[in-house]
């Protein structure tokens, strides 16, 4: 008698998983990092495996409309051990829906942040000025930076003179959208900094 083995693609970059979404068991990853930064896309569609009838399983992707894709893109480090901020290289995974022609973008940043933390995120979508910006900057941060230990950051306590609105702490990489609609990046580069600094001074205390 023989007998077959289904093996999925990880989602996040398509390479042979070996983890499954213990949530809704449909949704396949080759580490925890590649889930942890796919959760952004995977958390609209997941789907708790006990709200499915009895005897009915959910279903993985419909592997044959995805397809996955690398790139790279420039990022803005803002440092814990150094007062200026610098521009570094960071992987992307692109999941692509060939069905909705639409590519998801997922950024994989432990090097910077640390595995098995909680990321957050916050947009910056004004200029210095207060106009809108064609091209919104996106700001990724260790959740619990604030109790976790993590060190104070030299890059923003220098760029705001010490008046920044909450201790930021450890690393914070900064990345720019290619647009509006947010479907994907574009390179950063050292003039964004203005912007971020001055978000940094003029966001509501209470915001974060």
């Amino acid at each position: 008698m023989s007998s077959s083995v289904s093996y999925y693609p990880c989602e996040s970059c398509g390479q042979l998983s070996c983890r499954t979404c213990t949530r809704c068991e449909s949704a396949w990853y080759c580490s925890s990092a590649h889930q942890q930064a796919d959760w952004g896309r995977h958390s609209r569609e997941c789907v708790p495996r006990s709200s499915y009838a009895p005897g009915i399983l959910p279903s993985p992707s419909r592997l044959q409309q995805i397809s996955h894709t690398a790139s790279e893109c420039t990022a803005m480090l803002l440092s814990w051990d150094s007062i200026r901020p610098r521009l570094i290289r960071v992987p992307l995974s692109g999941r692509v829906n060939t069905a909705e022609n639409v590519t998801e973008w997922s950024v994989q940043l432990n090097e910077f942040l640390g595995a098995n933390t909680a990321i957050a995120t916050r947009e910056i979508t004004r200029n210095v000025g207060g106009e809108p910006l064609r091209y919104p900057l996106r700001m990724f941060f260790r959740d619990r930076f604030l109790t976790d230990g993590s060190p104070l950051n030299q890059t923003i306590n220098a760029l705001t003179h010490g008046k920044a609105q909450h201790a930021w702490s450890g690393n914070i990489i900064v990345m720019k959208w290619s647009g509006s609609r947010r479907q994907g990046y574009a390179n950063m580069n050292l003039s964004d900094v203005n912007i971020i600094a001055s978000w940094l001074l003029s966001y509501p205390p209470g915001w974060l």
